[in-house]
């Protein structure tokens, strides 16, 4: 495994590291080594290329089998380093990471250099430091993939309920129009091709718009006149927003937001707000009860408003504990809004 797994500036970063040292100590040459290959070195006696070195300094090779700092006075007879280290001695450290070696640091000295035990200390130090900044990157990057892996566990909590819902709305419309219902069917496709297709977890807002088209010309074939659908786009934009963020939000107003005159009124608007755009979902259902509120912004686990939990978890994920679900909600009915802003405040993607 690559020491470094293609991170080219993680690696030269670590190039520079060997000049300083080797500009500003005693050191006659200075490697750093993956398991099976040199690195990155620096010796002005020996007039090879990487690509002439196939094969690593025996001691580097002593270090990584040990675990443990080696020294060693002379190169082995026959290899290409005898030549211009005969009078050199070596020491070398392994780098182990999660209990695995992954490579090693060798410094060449002068033998008259080399006899003093700081000197040896000094080579364990400098190895720790490299040690730190390597366990810091394998660290940064589990936590970076485990929060890619809840982001795209809660991405893809959709009510499962819906695709049965779905089927079965299309299959009643086939029995009194069947063109519709091919209709409905495309519709159906775009809407899973669209979940299934992506890869990362942002996506332009104008893609998601249409994503939330899909959903609502379904549940508006199953709730016919039932249903009363209001979208108002103020402005159109390609901001990026993580994916299945939106219709969560309106399943949810939709399946609570039923009025006192039996009908479901939602209105969805995408207003343009300076350097960003806000998205607002409301409908004119009973309101979502006090205790609930504080759930969903404590993240607590609910089993009703479920996608809300989710969404208001990947938002403030994404964005910080700022950038979550703005909730009001009374009597009257719920307003929830979201802004979008041109910057992210937290990379996570892309994955």
């Amino acid at each position: 495994m690559d020491l470094f797994e293609n991170d080219r500036s993680y690696a030269d970063n670590l190039s520079t590291f060997i000049d300083i040292l080797m500009d500003n100590f005693d050191y006659s040459g200075v490697m750093i080594t993956d398991r099976s290959k040199i690195l990155h070195w620096r010796h002005p006696d020996i007039r090879l290329t990487v690509d002439e070195m196939t094969e690593l300094p025996l001691i580097a090779v002593h270090a990584m089998n040990s675990g443990q700092l080696e020294t060693m006075e002379t190169p082995p007879e026959g290899s290409v380093w005898e030549a211009a280290l005969n009078d050199n001695y070596s020491a070398a450290v392994p780098f182990a990471v999660n209990g695995q070696v992954r490579g090693s640091l060798v410094v060449w000295v002068k033998r008259t250099w080399f006899q003093k035990t700081i000197e040896l200390e000094f080579i364990r130090i400098v190895h720790n430091l490299i040690l730190f900044q390597l366990s810091k990157r394998e660290l940064s990057k589990q936590l970076e993939l485990t929060s890619q892996a809840e982001l795209k566990a809660l991405q893809f909590q959709v009510n499962p309920h819906f695709l049965f819902n779905a089927l079965n709305t299309i299959s009643f419309v086939c029995r009194e129009d069947s063109e519709r219902a091919v209709k409905l069917l495309r519709v159906l496709a775009s809407y899973f091709r669209y979940s299934l297709k992506q890869r990362n977890f942002m996506t332009p807002l104008a893609d998601e718009i249409q994503h939330v088209k899909d959903y609502l010309r379904i549940e508006e074939a199953r709730f016919e006149e039932k249903l009363d659908i209001r979208f108002y786009e103020d402005t159109e934009s390609d901001i990026p927003v993580p994916i299945l963020i939106l219709q969560p939000i309106i399943e949810n107003a939709i399946r609570y937001g039923i009025s006192a005159d039996g009908y479901r009124h939602v209105t969805v608007r995408v207003s343009r707000l300076e350097g960003g755009v806000s998205v607002r979902i409301r409908d004119r259902g009973p309101g979502i009860p006090e205790e609930v509120l504080a759930d969903i912004a404590a993240d607590n686990d609910i089993d009703d408003h479920i996608g809300l939990t989710n969404v208001n978890r990947r938002l403030k994920a994404i964005y910080g504990n700022e950038g979550g679900l703005q909730i009001t909600s009374d009597g009257d009915g719920t307003v929830i809004e979201i802004d979008f802003y041109g910057e992210r405040q937290d990379e996570q993607g892309d994955r």
